[in-house]
Formats: C-alpha cells, sequence, structure tokens
C-alpha cells in the first residue's frame, strides 16, 4: 500500500487520519444544531420579543394595545417580520408557540 506522497511503507491508518478532523468537525456541528432543537423539542418559550411578535401575528392588534409604548414608538421598526409572521398564522393556522419556535430558528422540527 502506498501513501499520497508515493511511499510504499504507509500503514492503512495513514488513510483514516486525514479524515478524523473532518469527522470531529461533522460531530461538533451535529451537537451544535442539535442542542437548541432539543431545548425547544422540551417546550421551552423564551420570555424575550419571541412572544410578543408571535402576540402581535396572532392578535392583529397594534403595538399600542399589546405593550404599553412609549410615544418616540410610532411605527412599526419590524414590519415586514411581523407581517410575515402574520401570513404564516394565517396560512398555516399556526398558534403563537409555532410562531415564537420558528422565530427562534426552529421551523425545521414541523
Amino acid at each position: 500500500m502506498t501513501d499520497d506522497n508515493g511511499n510504499p511503507n504507509a500503514s492503512p491508518l495513514d488513510a483514516l487520519r486525514r479524515y478524523v478532523p473532518l469527522a470531529v468537525w461533522v460531530i461538533v456541528l451535529l451537537t451544535v444544531l442539535m442542542i437548541p432543537l432539543r431545548i425547544i423539542q422540551y417546550g421551552y418559550l423564551p420570555g424575550d420579543d419571541a412572544l410578543r411578535h408571535a402576540a402581535k401575528a396572532v392578535s392583529g392588534k397594534p403595538w399600542s394595545e399589546i405593550l404599553v409604548l412609549n410615544q418616540t414608538y410610532q411605527i412599526d421598526h419590524e414590519f415586514g417580520w411581523n407581517l410575515l409572521l402574520e401570513k404564516i398564522h394565517q396560512w398555516e393556522s399556526w398558534d403563537a408557540e409555532k410562531l415564537v419556535i420558528f422565530f427562534r430558528g426552529g421551523a425545521l422540527c414541523f
């Protein structure tokens, strides 16, 4: 058996050595992806912006009826995102929980 340089004394393990770092990176990436998906599977709902965006999409109310706002907040700064969530709610009949999961990047769970 020869190695990449044409050396005739290459062991069978030499061929595996170049694939070990790739296998380690694949395992690391899968682990990094699976941790948040597993947390979402347990039903964790964050207490931050995701819930307010889902509330707006499901209720159809303006921000002034959902949150107590300062007078400086006159326009919707996330109009496109809120419109997308409203359309998903209308088309797919998703409830607030599914919208929050979608908002947090877990759309692949469905």
